[in-house]
């Protein structure tokens, strides 16, 4: 099954993943906070013995087995992603408002964690942006996802917000994913790209 995707280019020159950012404990991807408290389904982005690059190759593997072209697509901006992104330390990201954050927990706080900037893309140095200290307390999973976040979202149809990129990124990275079946996968797809009226 193919969708063509890649032909979705986003127009905007920024936006980027979110961080939910609770006391006393470790930030977690926007996208994957929804995953385990919203839609009460599991993540799985490979063993705890996996390394950054290991999971994200075990994401990217299982996709292409659904869906080889979405897969190929955000496997090569993977690339891209890791060759063009900087963490940075000591500076507050700009609030982008794109994510619609229904369902903060009391207490706790969402804040911008990346920033990609597409009108730096041409000039062939960094054009992602992402906060040092929250990715230094993030675990390894949470970091995996949001580079897939990222590059979804750049190759994904525009929306109004994010919010059908953070249940994309969820459901490709979780364990129904696994168990669907291509009706399944297919329509789960279909939900996320549908555009918004």
């Amino acid at each position: 099954i193919t969708f063509s995707i890649t032909s979705f280019a986003s127009k905007e020159t920024q936006n980027g993943g979110d961080a939910v950012i609770c006391p006393g404990q470790k930030p977690q991807l926007y996208d994957y906070f929804e995953l385990r408290r919203i839609q009460r389904k599991k993540l799985d982005v490979g063993t705890s013995s996996f390394s950054f690059s290991q999971k994200l190759n075990y994401v990217v593997t299982r996709l292409e087995r659904k869906d080889q072209q979405f897969g190929e697509a955000v496997r090569k901006e993977l690339h891209i992603f890791l060759q063009r992104y900087d963490r940075l330390p000591g500076i507050e990201f700009p609030d982008i408002k794109d994510s619609k954050d229904y369902f903060i927990p009391t207490f706790c706080e969402l804040k911008q964690l990346a920033i990609r900037d597409e009108r730096l893309a041409s000039t062939g140095g960094k054009f992602y942006f992402v906060k040092q200290e929250i990715w230094d307390e993030m675990e390894i999973d949470e970091r995996v996802g949001l580079a897939i976040h990222e590059v979804v979202y750049r190759i994904s149809k525009k929306q109004e917000d994010s919010t059908k990129v953070r249940y994309l990124v969820g459901y490709i990275s979780s364990t129904q994913m696994n168990n669907d079946s291509l009706e399944g996968y297919v329509k789960a797809i279909r939900a996320a790209l549908e555009p918004q009226v």
